[in-house]
Protein backbone atom coordinates (compact mmCIF):
# COMPACT_ATOMS: atom_id res chain seq x y z
CA UNK A 1 0.00 0.00 0.00
CA UNK A 2 1.50 3.23 -0.79
CA UNK A 3 1.99 5.78 1.77
CA UNK A 4 0.69 9.16 1.08
CA UNK A 5 4.09 11.56 0.22
CA UNK A 6 4.77 13.99 2.54
CA UNK A 7 5.71 17.59 1.41
CA UNK A 8 9.13 18.28 2.24
CA UNK A 9 10.23 21.22 4.85
CA UNK A 10 11.51 23.02 1.65
CA UNK A 11 8.47 22.80 -0.30
CA UNK A 12 5.87 24.05 2.51
CA UNK A 13 7.71 26.95 3.08
CA UNK A 14 8.38 27.70 -0.80
CA UNK A 15 4.48 27.43 -0.98
CA UNK A 16 3.71 29.39 1.94
CA UNK A 17 5.96 32.44 1.15
CA UNK A 18 5.17 32.46 -2.54
CA UNK A 19 2.78 35.33 -4.03
CA UNK A 20 -0.73 34.54 -5.55
CA UNK A 21 -0.84 33.50 -9.26
CA UNK A 22 -1.30 36.43 -11.19
CA UNK A 23 -3.35 35.92 -14.06
CA UNK A 24 -1.97 35.62 -17.85
CA UNK A 25 -1.81 38.15 -19.98
CA UNK A 26 -4.16 36.20 -21.98
CA UNK A 27 -6.77 35.56 -19.05
CA UNK A 28 -6.82 39.27 -18.69
CA UNK A 29 -9.93 40.35 -19.76
CA UNK A 30 -9.42 43.01 -22.99
CA UNK A 31 -11.72 45.33 -24.82
CA UNK A 32 -9.33 45.21 -27.80
CA UNK A 33 -7.00 42.67 -29.33
CA UNK A 34 -3.32 42.23 -27.20
CA UNK A 35 -1.92 43.26 -30.48
CA UNK A 36 -3.52 46.27 -32.48
CA UNK A 37 -5.56 49.11 -31.53
CA UNK A 38 -8.91 49.94 -33.25
CA UNK A 39 -8.21 52.58 -35.12
CA UNK A 40 -4.47 52.84 -34.97
CA UNK A 41 -4.03 51.59 -38.66
CA UNK A 42 -2.96 47.81 -37.62
CA UNK A 43 0.22 48.86 -36.12
CA UNK A 44 1.83 47.47 -32.75
CA UNK A 45 -0.18 49.11 -29.39
CA UNK A 46 1.18 46.58 -26.86
CA UNK A 47 -0.23 44.06 -24.60
CA UNK A 48 -2.29 45.55 -21.70
CA UNK A 49 -1.26 45.60 -18.75
CA UNK A 50 -2.67 42.75 -16.02
CA UNK A 51 -4.21 43.92 -12.81
CA UNK A 52 -2.02 43.11 -9.62
CA UNK A 53 -3.33 40.96 -7.19
CA UNK A 54 -3.62 42.68 -3.45
CA UNK A 55 -5.33 41.74 -0.52
CA UNK A 56 -8.40 42.92 -0.62
CA UNK A 57 -8.82 42.81 -4.71
CA UNK A 58 -7.27 44.04 -7.37
CA UNK A 59 -4.73 47.00 -8.45
CA UNK A 60 -6.04 49.15 -11.12
CA UNK A 61 -4.38 48.59 -14.44
CA UNK A 62 -5.61 51.98 -15.88
CA UNK A 63 -4.66 55.29 -15.37
CA UNK A 64 -6.51 58.20 -14.44
CA UNK A 65 -5.58 60.58 -16.87
CA UNK A 66 -4.06 63.08 -15.14
CA UNK A 67 -0.56 64.19 -15.56
CA UNK A 68 0.94 63.66 -11.80
CA UNK A 69 4.38 64.47 -11.25
CA UNK A 70 6.60 64.87 -8.61
CA UNK A 71 3.43 65.87 -6.27
CA UNK A 72 1.76 68.26 -8.93
CA UNK A 73 -1.09 68.43 -11.14
CA UNK A 74 0.41 69.57 -14.88
CA UNK A 75 -1.81 69.95 -17.97
CA UNK A 76 -4.89 71.39 -16.41
CA UNK A 77 -4.09 75.19 -15.70
CA UNK A 78 -1.98 76.63 -19.43
CA UNK A 79 -1.43 80.32 -17.80
CA UNK A 80 2.21 80.61 -16.66
CA UNK A 81 1.41 83.05 -14.01
CA UNK A 82 -1.30 80.19 -12.25
CA UNK A 83 0.49 76.77 -12.95
CA UNK A 84 0.32 75.61 -9.17
CA UNK A 85 -2.24 76.02 -7.10
CA UNK A 86 -0.32 78.47 -3.89
CA UNK A 87 -0.13 80.68 -7.21
CA UNK A 88 -3.24 80.62 -8.23
CA UNK A 89 -4.63 81.07 -4.53
CA UNK A 90 -2.73 84.19 -3.91
CA UNK A 91 -3.86 85.25 -7.01
CA UNK A 92 -7.57 84.61 -5.95
CA UNK A 93 -6.74 86.32 -2.36
CA UNK A 94 -6.14 89.54 -3.97
CA UNK A 95 -8.68 89.16 -6.58
CA UNK A 96 -11.23 89.40 -3.30
CA UNK A 97 -9.16 91.97 -1.49
CA UNK A 98 -8.98 94.39 -4.86
CA UNK A 99 -12.21 94.74 -6.57
CA UNK A 100 -15.65 95.31 -5.24
CA UNK A 101 -17.65 92.99 -7.78
CA UNK A 102 -15.29 90.33 -7.41
CA UNK A 103 -16.20 90.60 -3.53
CA UNK A 104 -20.03 91.29 -3.79
CA UNK A 105 -19.97 87.34 -6.01
CA UNK A 106 -17.95 86.16 -3.33
CA UNK A 107 -20.27 86.98 -0.38
CA UNK A 108 -23.33 86.38 -2.31
CA UNK A 109 -22.29 82.62 -2.87
CA UNK A 110 -20.75 82.17 1.23
CA UNK A 111 -23.71 83.83 2.40
CA UNK A 112 -26.12 81.71 0.26
CA UNK A 113 -23.61 78.19 1.30
CA UNK A 114 -24.25 79.22 4.66
CA UNK A 115 -28.15 79.54 4.77
CA UNK A 116 -29.81 76.32 5.07
CA UNK A 117 -29.57 74.22 8.50
CA UNK A 118 -27.95 71.66 8.77
CA UNK A 119 -28.89 68.28 10.71
CA UNK A 120 -28.14 64.73 11.82
CA UNK A 121 -30.31 61.78 10.66
CA UNK A 122 -30.84 58.18 12.12
CA UNK A 123 -30.63 55.57 9.46
CA UNK A 124 -33.91 54.23 8.31
CA UNK A 125 -34.26 50.34 9.96
CA UNK A 126 -36.82 48.36 11.17
CA UNK A 127 -38.42 49.46 14.54
CA UNK A 128 -35.86 46.33 16.47
CA UNK A 129 -33.06 48.52 15.55
CA UNK A 130 -34.12 51.92 15.71
CA UNK A 131 -33.37 52.83 19.21
CA UNK A 132 -30.15 52.13 18.44
CA UNK A 133 -30.11 54.33 15.33
CA UNK A 134 -31.30 56.70 17.14
CA UNK A 135 -28.51 56.48 19.70
CA UNK A 136 -25.72 56.85 16.80
CA UNK A 137 -27.54 60.01 15.21
CA UNK A 138 -28.13 61.72 18.61
CA UNK A 139 -24.20 61.06 19.37
CA UNK A 140 -22.85 62.68 16.54
CA UNK A 141 -25.41 65.79 16.86
CA UNK A 142 -23.64 66.46 20.37
CA UNK A 143 -20.35 65.83 19.37
CA UNK A 144 -21.79 68.75 16.11
CA UNK A 145 -23.43 70.73 19.09
CA UNK A 146 -19.83 70.77 20.87
CA UNK A 147 -17.02 71.46 18.86
CA UNK A 148 -14.72 74.00 19.63
CA UNK A 149 -15.43 76.19 16.40
CA UNK A 150 -19.32 76.39 15.89
CA UNK A 151 -20.33 74.47 11.82
CA UNK A 152 -21.56 77.38 10.87
CA UNK A 153 -18.30 79.40 11.41
CA UNK A 154 -16.23 76.42 9.42
CA UNK A 155 -18.37 76.13 6.73
CA UNK A 156 -17.54 79.39 6.00
CA UNK A 157 -13.90 78.91 5.48
CA UNK A 158 -14.53 75.34 4.10
CA UNK A 159 -17.39 76.53 1.59
CA UNK A 160 -14.52 78.50 0.06
CA UNK A 161 -13.68 75.53 -2.56
CA UNK A 162 -15.99 76.19 -4.73
CA UNK A 163 -14.13 79.36 -5.34
CA UNK A 164 -11.07 78.56 -5.65
CA UNK A 165 -11.09 74.79 -7.15
CA UNK A 166 -9.93 72.80 -3.70
CA UNK A 167 -9.68 73.28 0.13
CA UNK A 168 -9.09 71.15 2.87
CA UNK A 169 -9.12 71.23 6.91
CA UNK A 170 -7.41 68.83 9.23
CA UNK A 171 -9.90 66.47 11.24
CA UNK A 172 -8.83 67.43 15.23
CA UNK A 173 -10.56 64.96 16.92
CA UNK A 174 -10.97 64.82 20.67
CA UNK A 175 -11.84 62.41 23.43
CA UNK A 176 -14.82 63.15 25.69
CA UNK A 177 -18.10 61.72 27.85
CA UNK A 178 -20.48 61.14 25.09
CA UNK A 179 -24.64 61.21 25.31
CA UNK A 180 -25.84 58.40 27.44
CA UNK A 181 -25.57 55.40 25.90
CA UNK A 182 -28.56 52.70 25.34
CA UNK A 183 -27.04 50.64 28.61
CA UNK A 184 -27.73 54.00 30.39
CA UNK A 185 -23.68 54.85 31.12
CA UNK A 186 -21.66 57.23 29.82
CA UNK A 187 -18.36 56.46 27.90
CA UNK A 188 -14.97 58.18 26.62
CA UNK A 189 -15.23 58.51 22.96
CA UNK A 190 -13.67 60.09 20.19
CA UNK A 191 -15.01 63.35 18.67
CA UNK A 192 -14.58 66.03 16.34
CA UNK A 193 -13.52 69.02 17.68
CA UNK A 194 -12.68 71.06 14.20
CA UNK A 195 -11.71 70.66 11.14
CA UNK A 196 -8.81 73.08 11.52
CA UNK A 197 -8.42 74.81 7.87
CA UNK A 198 -5.56 74.72 5.48
CA UNK A 199 -5.39 77.86 3.27
CA UNK A 200 -4.74 76.73 -0.41
CA UNK A 201 -1.49 79.52 -0.22
CA UNK A 202 0.06 76.85 2.56
CA UNK A 203 -0.06 73.87 0.39
CA UNK A 204 3.31 72.50 -1.33
CA UNK A 205 2.36 69.27 -2.92
CA UNK A 206 -0.08 66.07 -2.92
CA UNK A 207 1.66 63.13 -1.96
CA UNK A 208 0.57 59.84 -3.53
CA UNK A 209 2.65 56.36 -3.42
CA UNK A 210 1.10 55.07 -6.53
CA UNK A 211 2.36 57.45 -9.12
CA UNK A 212 -1.07 59.92 -8.41
CA UNK A 213 -3.48 57.13 -8.49
CA UNK A 214 -4.50 57.35 -4.56
CA UNK A 215 -4.08 60.22 -2.39
CA UNK A 216 -2.25 59.75 0.42
CA UNK A 217 -1.72 63.03 1.78
CA UNK A 218 -0.56 66.95 1.88
CA UNK A 219 2.68 68.42 2.32
CA UNK A 220 2.86 72.09 2.97
CA UNK A 221 4.75 74.83 3.81
CA UNK A 222 4.79 76.42 7.02
CA UNK A 223 5.25 80.26 6.25
CA UNK A 224 5.05 81.42 9.78
CA UNK A 225 8.65 80.20 10.46
CA UNK A 226 11.85 80.43 8.06
CA UNK A 227 13.44 77.67 10.05
CA UNK A 228 11.03 75.98 11.54
CA UNK A 229 9.96 75.31 15.11
CA UNK A 230 12.18 74.03 18.12
CA UNK A 231 10.86 71.70 20.90
CA UNK A 232 12.09 69.72 23.51
CA UNK A 233 12.12 65.65 23.28
CA UNK A 234 11.95 63.49 26.77
CA UNK A 235 15.62 63.13 26.92
CA UNK A 236 15.91 66.79 26.67
CA UNK A 237 17.33 67.65 23.19
CA UNK A 238 16.20 70.12 20.94
CA UNK A 239 14.40 69.25 18.03
CA UNK A 240 13.89 70.66 14.77
CA UNK A 241 10.61 70.51 13.20
CA UNK A 242 9.97 70.82 9.16
CA UNK A 243 8.89 73.55 7.24
CA UNK A 244 7.19 71.00 5.21
CA UNK A 245 3.76 69.89 7.18
CA UNK A 246 2.64 66.78 6.07
CA UNK A 247 -0.64 65.62 6.83
CA UNK A 248 -2.27 62.12 6.22
CA UNK A 249 -5.41 61.84 3.64
CA UNK A 250 -7.32 59.99 6.03
CA UNK A 251 -7.45 63.12 8.61
CA UNK A 252 -8.21 65.34 6.00
CA UNK A 253 -11.47 66.73 4.52
CA UNK A 254 -11.26 67.35 1.32
CA UNK A 255 -13.13 69.01 -1.50
CA UNK A 256 -12.19 69.74 -4.53
CA UNK A 257 -14.98 71.35 -6.97
CA UNK A 258 -15.16 69.86 -10.51
CA UNK A 259 -12.71 67.53 -10.18
CA UNK A 260 -12.09 64.62 -12.79
CA UNK A 261 -9.74 61.71 -13.24
CA UNK A 262 -7.42 62.24 -10.06
CA UNK A 263 -6.75 66.05 -10.60
CA UNK A 264 -7.25 67.29 -6.77
CA UNK A 265 -6.29 71.19 -7.77
CA UNK A 266 -9.71 70.88 -9.26
CA UNK A 267 -10.69 72.99 -11.83
CA UNK A 268 -9.60 76.51 -9.92
CA UNK A 269 -13.76 77.32 -9.08
CA UNK A 270 -15.65 79.68 -10.47
CA UNK A 271 -12.83 83.12 -9.90
CA UNK A 272 -10.55 81.02 -11.82
CA UNK A 273 -12.81 82.36 -15.26
CA UNK A 274 -13.20 85.85 -14.13
CA UNK A 275 -9.74 86.16 -13.57
CA UNK A 276 -9.10 87.75 -17.14
CA UNK A 277 -11.13 89.98 -16.30
CA UNK A 278 -10.53 91.40 -13.40
CA UNK A 279 -6.92 91.72 -15.34
CA UNK A 280 -8.94 93.85 -18.00
CA UNK A 281 -10.78 95.99 -15.69
CA UNK A 282 -8.02 96.65 -13.41
CA UNK A 283 -5.73 97.81 -16.74
CA UNK A 284 -9.12 99.86 -17.68
CA UNK A 285 -9.09 101.21 -14.00
CA UNK A 286 -5.80 102.45 -14.17
CA UNK A 287 -5.93 104.00 -17.76
CA UNK A 288 -8.73 106.04 -16.86
CA UNK A 289 -7.07 107.29 -13.80
CA UNK A 290 -3.92 108.42 -15.59
CA UNK A 291 -6.19 109.90 -18.75
CA UNK A 292 -8.71 111.37 -15.82
CA UNK A 293 -5.18 112.86 -14.54
CA UNK A 294 -4.10 114.62 -17.95
CA UNK A 295 -6.96 115.13 -19.58
CA UNK A 296 -9.48 116.26 -17.27
CA UNK A 297 -7.82 118.70 -15.18
CA UNK A 298 -7.30 122.00 -16.74
CA UNK A 299 -3.60 122.98 -17.53
CA UNK A 300 -2.57 126.57 -16.66
CA UNK A 301 -1.61 128.51 -20.26
CA UNK A 302 0.42 131.14 -19.83
CA UNK A 303 0.52 133.95 -22.65
CA UNK A 304 3.12 136.84 -22.32
CA UNK A 305 2.41 140.30 -24.41
CA UNK A 306 6.24 141.17 -25.23
CA UNK A 307 6.33 143.73 -27.33
CA UNK A 308 3.97 145.65 -25.30
CA UNK A 309 6.05 144.80 -22.70
CA UNK A 310 9.09 146.33 -24.66
CA UNK A 311 7.22 149.54 -25.71
CA UNK A 312 6.69 150.26 -21.67
CA UNK A 313 9.68 150.23 -21.41
CA UNK A 314 10.65 146.82 -20.39
CA UNK A 315 14.52 145.04 -20.54
CA UNK A 316 14.68 141.43 -22.01
CA UNK A 317 15.77 140.46 -18.24
CA UNK A 318 12.40 141.67 -17.05
CA UNK A 319 10.88 140.15 -19.13
CA UNK A 320 12.41 136.80 -18.78
CA UNK A 321 11.79 137.24 -15.16
CA UNK A 322 7.99 137.69 -15.01
CA UNK A 323 7.23 134.97 -17.34
CA UNK A 324 9.68 133.21 -15.01
CA UNK A 325 7.25 134.20 -12.17
CA UNK A 326 3.81 133.17 -13.96
CA UNK A 327 5.66 129.89 -14.49
CA UNK A 328 6.53 129.43 -11.00
CA UNK A 329 3.14 130.59 -10.26
CA UNK A 330 1.15 127.88 -12.01
CA UNK A 331 3.51 124.78 -11.34
CA UNK A 332 2.75 125.79 -7.58
CA UNK A 333 -1.03 125.34 -8.56
CA UNK A 334 -0.89 122.62 -10.47
CA UNK A 335 1.03 121.12 -7.36
CA UNK A 336 -1.56 121.98 -4.93
CA UNK A 337 0.60 124.58 -3.11
CA UNK A 338 -1.66 127.30 -3.89
CA UNK A 339 -5.27 128.65 -4.17
CA UNK A 340 -4.82 131.64 -6.65
CA UNK A 341 -2.35 132.71 -9.59
CA UNK A 342 -0.58 136.21 -9.43
CA UNK A 343 1.27 137.22 -12.53
CA UNK A 344 2.33 141.05 -14.35
CA UNK A 345 -0.31 142.61 -16.01
CA UNK A 346 1.29 141.97 -19.21
CA UNK A 347 1.30 138.07 -18.90
CA UNK A 348 -2.23 136.14 -18.85
CA UNK A 349 -2.37 133.15 -17.89
CA UNK A 350 -5.88 130.93 -19.15
CA UNK A 351 -7.08 126.98 -18.70
CA UNK A 352 -7.14 124.84 -21.54
CA UNK A 353 -8.21 121.50 -21.88
CA UNK A 354 -10.39 120.11 -18.62
CA UNK A 355 -12.88 118.50 -21.32
CA UNK A 356 -12.39 114.50 -20.35
CA UNK A 357 -14.63 111.65 -21.67
CA UNK A 358 -14.62 108.47 -19.84
CA UNK A 359 -17.36 106.60 -21.74
CA UNK A 360 -15.09 103.98 -23.45
CA UNK A 361 -13.15 103.13 -20.66
CA UNK A 362 -16.36 103.21 -18.45
CA UNK A 363 -18.26 100.97 -20.91
CA UNK A 364 -14.70 98.23 -20.66
CA UNK A 365 -14.96 98.47 -17.06
CA UNK A 366 -18.72 97.66 -17.27
CA UNK A 367 -18.12 94.81 -19.50
CA UNK A 368 -15.55 93.56 -17.50
CA UNK A 369 -18.10 93.54 -14.23
CA UNK A 370 -20.53 91.74 -15.98
CA UNK A 371 -18.38 89.04 -17.27
CA UNK A 372 -17.34 88.21 -13.62
CA UNK A 373 -20.51 88.19 -12.39
CA UNK A 374 -21.09 85.86 -15.51
CA UNK A 375 -18.55 83.70 -14.69
CA UNK A 376 -19.35 83.44 -10.88
CA UNK A 377 -22.74 82.31 -11.93
CA UNK A 378 -24.54 85.49 -10.56
CA UNK A 379 -25.33 87.45 -13.52
CA UNK A 380 -28.54 88.76 -11.65
CA UNK A 381 -26.16 91.17 -9.53
CA UNK A 382 -26.29 93.52 -12.56
CA UNK A 383 -29.19 92.64 -14.51
CA UNK A 384 -32.83 93.95 -13.93
CA UNK A 385 -31.92 96.56 -12.48
CA UNK A 386 -33.77 98.98 -14.52
CA UNK A 387 -37.58 98.60 -15.40
CA UNK A 388 -37.29 96.14 -18.60
CA UNK A 389 -39.61 93.33 -17.46
CA UNK A 390 -37.14 91.32 -19.77
CA UNK A 391 -34.07 91.92 -17.89
CA UNK A 392 -36.17 91.06 -14.33
CA UNK A 393 -37.19 87.44 -16.09
CA UNK A 394 -33.76 86.22 -17.32
CA UNK A 395 -32.40 87.54 -13.62
CA UNK A 396 -34.97 85.26 -11.90
CA UNK A 397 -33.65 82.40 -14.22
CA UNK A 398 -30.24 83.24 -13.77
CA UNK A 399 -30.98 83.30 -9.73
CA UNK A 400 -32.68 79.93 -10.24
CA UNK A 401 -29.60 78.36 -11.81
CA UNK A 402 -27.09 80.17 -9.13
CA UNK A 403 -29.21 78.21 -6.06
CA UNK A 404 -28.83 75.30 -8.40
CA UNK A 405 -24.78 74.98 -8.31
CA UNK A 406 -25.15 76.27 -4.79
CA UNK A 407 -27.05 72.72 -3.42
CA UNK A 408 -24.59 71.19 -5.79
CA UNK A 409 -21.96 72.09 -3.77
CA UNK A 410 -23.80 71.96 -0.48
CA UNK A 411 -24.34 68.25 -1.35
CA UNK A 412 -20.96 67.43 -1.97
CA UNK A 413 -20.18 68.61 1.34
CA UNK A 414 -22.39 66.18 3.07
CA UNK A 415 -21.76 63.37 0.84
CA UNK A 416 -17.42 64.03 1.92
CA UNK A 417 -18.69 63.47 5.60
CA UNK A 418 -21.09 60.59 5.13
CA UNK A 419 -20.35 57.40 4.62
CA UNK A 420 -17.19 55.11 4.86
CA UNK A 421 -13.97 56.51 6.05
CA UNK A 422 -11.51 57.47 2.77
CA UNK A 423 -8.90 59.54 1.68
CA UNK A 424 -10.30 62.96 2.41
CA UNK A 425 -13.43 62.35 3.33
CA UNK A 426 -15.97 59.66 5.20
CA UNK A 427 -15.97 61.54 8.70
CA UNK A 428 -18.83 59.01 9.57
CA UNK A 429 -17.00 56.03 8.62
CA UNK A 430 -13.85 57.41 10.53
CA UNK A 431 -15.85 57.48 14.18
CA UNK A 432 -17.85 54.77 13.60
CA UNK A 433 -14.57 52.81 13.13
CA UNK A 434 -13.21 54.71 15.88
CA UNK A 435 -15.39 54.23 18.87
CA UNK A 436 -17.58 51.19 17.41
CA UNK A 437 -16.28 49.24 14.66
CA UNK A 438 -18.37 46.71 14.80
CA UNK A 439 -21.52 48.77 13.82
CA UNK A 440 -22.78 47.78 10.28
CA UNK A 441 -22.74 50.43 7.66
CA UNK A 442 -26.87 50.28 7.63
CA UNK A 443 -27.02 52.04 11.29
CA UNK A 444 -24.64 54.40 10.69
CA UNK A 445 -26.31 58.40 10.85
CA UNK A 446 -25.39 60.55 8.28
CA UNK A 447 -25.64 64.84 8.00
CA UNK A 448 -28.52 66.70 6.18
CA UNK A 449 -28.67 70.40 4.65
CA UNK A 450 -32.06 72.16 4.87
CA UNK A 451 -31.66 73.09 1.31
CA UNK A 452 -32.05 76.93 -0.07
CA UNK A 453 -35.37 78.40 0.73
CA UNK A 454 -37.45 79.20 -2.31
CA UNK A 455 -37.66 83.29 -3.44
CA UNK A 456 -40.57 84.58 -1.60
CA UNK A 457 -40.78 87.44 -3.74
CA UNK A 458 -41.18 85.78 -6.89
CA UNK A 459 -43.28 82.87 -5.72
CA UNK A 460 -45.55 85.57 -3.80
CA UNK A 461 -45.67 87.74 -7.23
CA UNK A 462 -47.09 85.02 -8.98
CA UNK A 463 -49.43 83.41 -6.16
CA UNK A 464 -50.88 86.95 -5.77
CA UNK A 465 -51.65 87.45 -9.20
CA UNK A 466 -53.55 84.09 -9.75
CA UNK A 467 -55.58 84.69 -6.50
CA UNK A 468 -56.03 88.59 -7.34
CA UNK A 469 -57.49 87.45 -10.99
CA UNK A 470 -60.10 84.60 -9.14
CA UNK A 471 -61.28 87.44 -6.77
CA UNK A 472 -59.90 85.88 -3.45
CA UNK A 473 -58.22 89.00 -2.32
CA UNK A 474 -61.68 90.60 -1.52
CA UNK A 475 -60.25 89.82 2.06
CA UNK A 476 -57.45 91.82 3.98
CA UNK A 477 -57.20 88.97 6.37
CA UNK A 478 -57.15 86.71 3.73
CA UNK A 479 -54.29 88.63 2.32
CA UNK A 480 -52.73 88.86 5.09
CA UNK A 481 -52.47 85.57 6.26
CA UNK A 482 -51.22 84.42 2.97
CA UNK A 483 -48.54 86.94 3.00
CA UNK A 484 -47.86 85.42 6.50
CA UNK A 485 -48.09 82.07 5.81
CA UNK A 486 -45.51 82.68 3.24
CA UNK A 487 -43.23 84.53 5.60
CA UNK A 488 -43.03 87.73 3.89
CA UNK A 489 -42.96 90.70 6.46
CA UNK A 490 -45.19 93.08 5.88
CA UNK A 491 -47.71 96.07 6.97
CA UNK A 492 -50.78 97.13 7.41
CA UNK A 493 -50.34 99.61 4.02
CA UNK A 494 -48.72 96.95 2.21
CA UNK A 495 -51.82 94.61 2.53
CA UNK A 496 -54.31 97.92 1.54
CA UNK A 497 -51.98 98.16 -1.68
CA UNK A 498 -51.97 95.13 -2.97
CA UNK A 499 -55.77 95.02 -2.80
CA UNK A 500 -56.10 98.33 -3.81
CA UNK A 501 -53.69 97.62 -6.89
CA UNK A 502 -55.14 96.07 -10.49
CA UNK A 503 -51.61 95.44 -12.05
CA UNK A 504 -48.86 93.59 -10.65
CA UNK A 505 -49.94 92.66 -7.08
CA UNK A 506 -45.76 93.88 -5.82
CA UNK A 507 -45.32 96.16 -8.15
CA UNK A 508 -45.82 99.30 -5.92
CA UNK A 509 -45.51 97.50 -2.91
CA UNK A 510 -42.31 97.36 -0.98
CA UNK A 511 -42.66 94.15 1.12
CA UNK A 512 -38.94 93.65 1.77
CA UNK A 513 -38.45 96.47 3.73
CA UNK A 514 -41.88 96.20 5.67
CA UNK A 515 -41.19 96.11 9.78
CA UNK A 516 -42.61 92.95 11.19
CA UNK A 517 -44.26 94.92 14.12
CA UNK A 518 -46.53 97.04 11.50
CA UNK A 519 -48.24 93.61 10.61
CA UNK A 520 -51.52 93.05 12.99
CA UNK A 521 -52.56 90.30 14.08
CA UNK A 522 -55.16 88.06 11.60
CA UNK A 523 -58.96 88.54 13.20
CA UNK A 524 -58.20 91.36 16.02
CA UNK A 525 -61.20 93.03 17.17
CA UNK A 526 -60.27 96.49 15.02
CA UNK A 527 -61.53 94.27 11.72
CA UNK A 528 -64.54 94.18 9.91
CA UNK A 529 -66.72 91.40 10.73
CA UNK A 530 -66.20 90.81 6.98
CA UNK A 531 -62.65 90.08 6.85
CA UNK A 532 -62.59 87.36 9.61
CA UNK A 533 -60.87 84.71 7.78
CA UNK A 534 -63.02 81.33 7.55
CA UNK A 535 -62.17 77.87 5.71
CA UNK A 536 -62.92 78.31 2.05
CA UNK A 537 -65.81 76.14 1.51
CA UNK A 538 -67.34 76.28 5.04
CA UNK A 539 -71.44 76.33 5.42
CA UNK A 540 -72.57 79.67 5.73
CA UNK A 541 -69.30 80.97 4.30
CA UNK A 542 -71.08 82.19 0.89
CA UNK A 543 -67.16 81.40 -0.23
CA UNK A 544 -66.30 78.89 -3.05
CA UNK A 545 -64.05 76.12 -2.08
CA UNK A 546 -60.76 75.44 -4.56
CA UNK A 547 -61.88 73.77 -7.98
CA UNK A 548 -62.03 70.07 -7.57
CA UNK A 549 -62.08 70.21 -3.86
CA UNK A 550 -57.92 70.66 -4.18
CA UNK A 551 -56.84 71.26 -0.93
CA UNK A 552 -55.29 75.08 0.36
CA UNK A 553 -52.14 75.70 -1.15
CA UNK A 554 -51.05 77.32 2.48
CA UNK A 555 -51.73 74.36 4.44
CA UNK A 556 -48.01 72.94 4.15
CA UNK A 557 -46.50 76.47 5.55
CA UNK A 558 -46.79 76.94 9.07
CA UNK A 559 -47.89 80.70 10.36
CA UNK A 560 -44.70 82.75 11.68
CA UNK A 561 -45.58 83.75 14.76
CA UNK A 562 -44.28 87.77 15.03
CA UNK A 563 -43.81 88.71 18.93
CA UNK A 564 -44.15 92.17 19.62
Amino acid sequence: MNQPRIPSLWSRLRAAFSKPRLPAISEAPTAYDVTTYPGGGGGYFGRPTPPTLQANGLFRSSTSGSRYSGGTIYGVEKNAALLTPRQWAEEAEQMQRTDGTVRLAVQGYLQTMGAPAWSWAAATVDAARRDEADFYARFFADMWRRMSVSWDQQLQYLARFGLTGFRYAEQIDVVRLGVEEPDGSRRLRTMVDVFADCEPTAHWQWVSLDGGRTLNGVTQIDQSSVLGTVSIDRDGDAVRHSTQPRTNADRLLLLVHGQTGTNWDGDGGMMRPAWGSWMDKADALNLRAAALAKFGVPVPHRQTNESGMREAGYTSEQIKQANATADGACSQWAGGDSTHLGSDSNVAIEFIGGVFDASNFNDTIAACDQQIVMAMSQPFLIMGLGDSTGSRALSTQSASHFDVGVENDLDYIRDQINGTARAGGGVVGRLMRANWPDVPQDLWPHIEHGGLKADDFNDLSGVLSAWKSTGLLRSRALTAEILTRMEVPHTAEDVAAIMADTGDPLENVSIQGAREQDNPPVGTPDQADDEVVTPAGSPGTGRPSLEGGADNPLTDKKPRVVTP
